[in-house]
């Protein structure tokens, strides 16, 4: 059985993002940075906006968090 193609596409999103975070975070770090509230989300969890379909807001923020990482 196949995913239904929103749930694919989310999944698909989830794994783009872990593997942003891989480069400076553990595979525990991220889970937890996934799944956790975050102040720069307005409080909301990147899992959370990502099942809304609010992918490019916690992109955004990988990319502001690997920017200041690499500086």
């Amino acid at each position: 059985a196949y995913p239904h193609s929103s749930t694919e596409k989310a999944l698909l999103e989830l794994e783009f993002i872990v593997d942003q975070l891989s480069d400076f975070y553990g595979p525990t770090e991220a889970r937890q940075w996934l799944f956790s509230p975050q102040k720069l989300l307005r409080g909301i969890s990147p899992a959370e906006l990502i099942q809304q379909g609010k992918i490019d807001e916690v992109r955004r923020l990988v990319n502001q968090l690997r920017d200041s990482v690499h500086i």
